[in-house]
């Protein structure tokens, strides 16, 4: 982690830990939910990347406001887990058309998703705020390919381990409505922009059949990314009172686009090509009111 990654975390337990003497209420609960993820580097081109589908898994976190006035909240919302998938490509090597692939790929996924914003009440049912995002994704994508040429006969068995970081952080703006359908039951939706940079590093470890076998460790020199988007999260909750959580159901969906800012010879050394990123999925919460 960098200096500047490191005093913002002290910054915000500083914030976290002497704000709620200041604060009117205090909202402290958690969230889970499933959620799908169509990454990015399905368009980089890499051998077998081309026929991810998703990747799906469970992610959960911690949710924490502070009601300064009636009108001013911060709020910190987490969510972190693992999203997996596996699959089989056949295709063509594209140096050598009279070569046949057929391998099975894998990757597994660390995400941390944080988000923390400031949010002015213009009404009892509209809201803007400004917020900032730290995204966190550690992929491990593995797999073995067999070789063959048109005749079937077996030429080469590459095996390879991957790991892919791409840490991203930056603002987001956007607004929030609410509408109360009951004295207890409620609907919300929240709407943002957002921009951020990162970087993409890549670091693998190779195995190559042959007389001898041959094997390969190389970790590639990181490469400035930057990627803008946006997020809407709808929501149905309900209120118990009597100091009951208030629970909520609700849906989540971010797409965001993502460049290279720096030229690199493994990227094709390209920076004007964007590439696509969805995640989408339910959830629900539980948050208690003191």
């Amino acid at each position: 982690m960098n200096k500047k990654g490191f005093k913002a975390i002290i910054v915000l337990c500083i914030i976290l830990f002497t704000a709620p003497a200041f604060a009117l209420d205090v909202m402290v609960g958690a969230k889970a939910g499933y959620y799908v993820w169509t990454p990015f580097y399905k368009e980089l081109g890499a051998s077998g990347m081309g026929d991810i589908e998703y990747g799906t898994g469970v992610l959960a976190g911690p949710i924490f406001s502070l009601l300064f006035t009636p009108d001013i909240t911060f709020s910190l919302a987490g969510l972190a887990g693992r999203q997996s998938t596996h699959w089989q490509s056949v295709f063509g090597d594209y140096h050598d058309p009279a070569v046949k692939i057929t391998g099975g790929y894998y990757f597994d996924t660390l995400r941390v998703d944080v988000d923390s914003a400031l949010s002015y009440r213009l009404s009892d049912n509209f809201k803007l705020f400004a917020g900032y995002k730290f995204l966190y994704l550690q992929t491990d994508y593995k797999y073995t390919e067999l070789r063959t040429d048109l005749a079937g006969n077996i030429n080469g068995i590459h095996v390879q381990d991957m790991q892919i970081l791409t840490p991203f952080h930056g603002p987001a703006l956007g607004f929030g409505a609410s509408l109360l359908l009951s004295e207890r039951v409620f609907t919300s939706a929240n709407f943002s922009v957002l921009y951020l940079r990162g970087y993409f590093k890549l670091d693998y470890s190779a195995r190559y059949s042959g007389d001898p076998l041959s094997t390969e460790s190389v970790s590639m020199k990181s490469s400035q990314m930057e990627q803008y988007g946006l997020n809407v999260e709808p929501a149905i909750g309900f209120n118990p009172g009597n100091g009951l959580p208030i629970i909520s159901l609700g849906a989540r969906f971010q797409w965001l686009r993502v460049r290279f800012t720096e030229k690199r010879d493994w990227n094709g050394g390209e920076t004007d090509k964007w590439f696509d990123d969805y995640l989408y999925g339910m959830f629900v919460s539980a948050v208690y009111v003191f």
